[in-house]
């Protein structure tokens, strides 16, 4: 296995961010405009699979962390594991996170991605855990790893209105909430993805 640590300035580093540094990216997520789904698992045959990201990655709504170019080739074969130190203004939200892989011309396609919805306390920091699909890929030298983070996937997954209610309770169909979602990668509060690293035989 092996880690990448989410940093300041769209990084993905090998050592976890320091005090001196910025200790949280945010975004807001929007039920009125939720994020959409792109690529990977779906019954639309225009929008499955490996799917160029550049739409996705320019809204506001999505977090990018980048590593690379590499030197070497990179293979994984199993299931990445994301541990995300995570926080929201609002009781309920979702956390998508997608590995892609980034050509040397800068083309970014998805390669694997993990959904969770989470119960929270507003405010306050909760670690959530996403595991991404099982994969097997090879990235070869000079392409980069890049880490997408955002609060949906819609419509794979339904929107999540962000009130913390159950279907059937009043108001959980209709009423909506948009919230300030935080992405930490402090020394206290670290963020990192794990990947299954494959080594070959000699």
């Amino acid at each position: 296995q092996r880690s990448l640590f989410l940093a300041p300035r769209n990084e993905l580093t090998e050592v976890p961010a320091t005090d001196e540094q910025p200790d949280h990216s945010a975004y807001t997520f929007d039920p009125a405009d939720p994020t959409p789904s792109v690529g990977g698992y779906s019954f639309n045959p225009w929008n499955a699979g490996q799917v160029d990201h550049k739409r996705l990655e320019s809204r506001s709504d999505v977090l990018s962390f980048s590593y690379g170019p590499l030197t070497e080739a990179l293979e994984i074969i199993g299931s990445p594991l994301a541990d995300i130190s995570f926080s929201s203004s609002l009781p309920s939200a979702d956390l998508c996170v997608k590995l892609c892989a980034v050509s040397p011309r800068g083309k970014c396609h998805n390669i694997c991605e993990g959904y969770v919805r989470s119960a929270l306390e507003p405010n306050s920091v909760t670690r959530v855990q996403v595991e991404l699909g099982p994969t097997a890929h090879r990235f070869a030298p000079r392409w980069s790893l890049r880490v997408l983070v955002c609060s949906g996937a819609h419509p794979r997954i339904a929107r999540n209105s962000g009130t913390g209610r159950k279907g059937g309770e009043m108001g959980a169909e209709t009423e909506a909430l948009a919230g300030s979602m935080r992405v930490h990668h402090s020394a206290q509060h670290p963020s990192k993805i794990s990947l299954p690293i494959f080594v070959g035989e000699a």
